[in-house]
């Protein structure tokens, strides 16, 4: 199976779907260790793209939905996934369809334009810590279906192992050795964001 705009715009209405179900669970996250504000944030994000995903080419999708993030997501995380997904359209521009390695190639461009941009590295307690097991996980290796499941199971282990992480960067890292015993709500975030991937194939 191939990945076309269809895919990427069931993607991104799924992920709109988790994140407003799921804003009260992570602003309760983040008053554990951030400021409280980070679900109202990014929901109003996402409630802000679910009018903008018109467009039947991938790139143009990815990227009009990542610059709606970043203009109506306030906060890090607003920005950051934004921009990833303007990186992700980048490598899709002019295919109407992805392979399975394709998509990986996305979420590796998407990880450096993290890494670039926010200066988190894996093993920081961020959701660099659900992107990169998901991401490695794309491997074309069995039915669509199966590797789709396996990269979901690693992000969620990624996600659940930033609970006994110490934070090194961003608000979180303020807490020190108090932000141990908590999950990122970043990288709760992500694995929602990712968790409806699965229901997207044809």
């Amino acid at each position: 199976m191939n990945f076309d705009a269809e895919f990427f715009r069931c993607f991104l209405k799924h992920a709109s779907t988790e994140i407003q179900k799921n804003e009260r669970l992570l602003t309760d996250l983040d008053s554990e260790i951030g400021d409280s504000d980070f679900g109202v944030n990014i929901s109003r994000g996402f409630r802000a793209l679910d009018k903008d995903l018109n467009s039947n080419e991938i790139w143009k999708l990815l990227d009009e939905a990542g610059k709606t993030i970043m203009e109506e997501a306030s906060g890090t995380f607003g920005t950051l996934f934004g921009s990833m997904l303007v990186a992700m359209g980048r490598i899709s521009k002019g295919k109407k369809e992805l392979t399975i390695n394709e998509l990986k190639r996305m979420f590796e461009e998407a990880i450096k334009t993290v890494e670039e941009l926010g200066g988190a590295k894996r093993g920081q307690k961020t959701f660099l810590d659900v992107l990169y097991p998901f991401t490695e996980n794309l491997e074309e290796k069995g039915q669509v279906e199966t590797v789709l499941n396996r990269a979901l199971k690693a992000a969620e282990e990624g996600m659940n192992s930033t609970k006994n992480m110490v934070a090194t960067i961003g608000r979180a890292s303020y807490y020190g050795e108090n932000s141990r015993g908590h999950l990122d709500p970043g990288a709760v975030a992500m694995y929602l964001i990712l968790k409806g991937i699965k229901d997207c194939l044809k």
